[in-house]
């Protein structure tokens, strides 16, 4: 039986409402809602690419939720497996190098780096930059920045911090470049984990500045209320990490 039109926009909705216990740290009630909204699409209709589609987004995120080390039971093995899944969904949909594979594949990188499998995760991340090479060129595409912080953590995990650093202000240059300020703001607070503790302050604030500019510009109204509660929750996340660098013994 094919999910009707409702039900559909009930997955999408519990799907937002994953996103944001996410970004409020809350990746327990995250994968809960990830999950009802992935049982809701797996009643669809398999063989129409729109339901292939979302089942993939939501399984990316199911990935995503297990692939990060501050959620108790993250699963790094786990997070691989529903990222390939996703992959092989968005290869059923078209053969054609897309974002979406490219997506899918700095995400697998990302899962084998942090299970020292180095090889798999360097590989996994040529392939998804010679997609991006053969989409965009020279193009500047957050999707690139996003690469750019895998390759930045492949790096980081082998101990070439240096390299890492690199290849992290070529990715917070791509979010500027487009214009992507709330992904700078989240850029800046992960390389502050990169830095020094005063210069690690100093990219907290200015994250955090980021933010409070993003939910000035945004209207109260109704559609706007979900962003309004994700930026909320980025800048918190902001301010948490600032604090915790500033309580080092060492912060001067």
């Amino acid at each position: 039986k094919c999910l009707v039109e409702d039900d559909i926009h009930i997955a999408e909705s519990v799907l937002l409402k994953g996103h944001l216990a996410f970004h409020k740290g809350e990746y327990k009630k995250a994968l809960s809602l990830y999950n009802k909204a992935l049982n809701l699409l797996n009643k669809a209709d398999p063989e129409k690419k729109i339901y292939r589609y979302r089942r993939s987004v939501i399984l990316s995120n199911i990935g995503r939720v297990y692939n990060h080390a501050a959620y108790a039971q993250h699963d790094y093995m786990k997070a691989e497996l529903y990222f390939k899944h996703a992959l092989t969904l968005i290869k059923k949909i078209s053969d054609q190098p897309s974002v979406d594979q490219a997506f899918c594949l700095t995400a697998i990188s990302s899962a084998c780096t942090k299970q020292n499998r180095h090889d798999d995760a360097r590989s996994t991340l040529d392939q998804a930059q010679a997609i991006y090479q053969t989409l965009y060129q020279n193009e500047p595409k957050t999707e690139k920045g996003i690469l750019y912080e895998k390759m930045a953590e492949f790096h980081r995990a082998q101990g070439n911090l240096e390299e890492a650093k690199k290849h992290f202000e070529s990715a917070l240059e791509m979010y500027r470049m487009v214009g992507n300020r709330f992904k700078l703001a989240n850029g800046l607070l992960r390389y502050s984990h990169f830095c020094e503790l005063n210069e690690a302050v100093k990219l907290c604030q200015d994250a955090r500045n980021i933010f409070r500019e993003l939910q000035n510009s945004l209207g109260e109204t109704d559609a706007t209320a979900h962003i309004h509660e994700h930026i909320s929750a980025a800048k918190k996340q902001a301010e948490k990490d600032m604090a915790a660098v500033k309580k080092n013994p060492a912060y001067d």
